[in-house]
């Protein structure tokens, strides 16, 4: 469990259904916000039809303290894989343990789904990278201006 302030911070899981438009407002809002220069230094066009067809086909969860909102996961499993397809910390709280922790949550379950592999995709030169690689990520492929890695996972089971 990772603490800031007096409490500690929670994933709430999100009903892409039948949530309120401010929640996928500030999904849409976080996420464009924090790839901004990503797609500007790569040439790309930001598309909020885009942000919400995705939104609907994975799992949403909010990062939480109380009632503060930090961040957002999402995740879509596909077996043998957990996909992670967001890991959004808002900038005043990023270089804090928030996205570690959150990576371990996602790793966990993870294995607690029998996934066999944790996978992401990423911008070449995201600085989210030493992040993904000191939890175990390895580099997989490039394709164009992003880079695809993997984590093979132990059987919970097992360990």
């Amino acid at each position: 469990m990772c603490h800031l302030f007096n409490d500690p911070a929670t994933l709430l899981r999100i009903d892409a259904v039948s949530d309120d438009e401010r929640t996928l407002a500030y999904a849409q809002r976080l996420t464009h916000g924090n790839m901004r220069d990503d797609y500007a230094r790569h040439g790309l066009v930001w598309d909020d039809a885009h942000f919400d067809r995705h939104w609907t086909e994975t799992e949403n969860y909010l990062l939480r303290v109380g009632d503060r909102h930090l961040g957002l996961v999402r995740l879509d499993i596909e077996s043998p894989a957990c996909y992670l397809r967001d890991l959004q910390i808002e900038p005043r709280w990023q270089r804090q343990g928030l996205g570690r922790w959150c990576l371990h949550w996602v790793t966990a379950q993870a294995q607690r789904r029998g996934c066999r592999y944790q996978r992401l995709r990423a911008f070449h030169d995201s600085a989210a990278l030493r992040l993904y690689h000191r939890h175990g990520l390895r580099l997989v492929n490039r394709d164009g201006v992003l880079v695809r890695m993997e984590m093979p996972l132990n059987d919970p089971a097992n360990t």
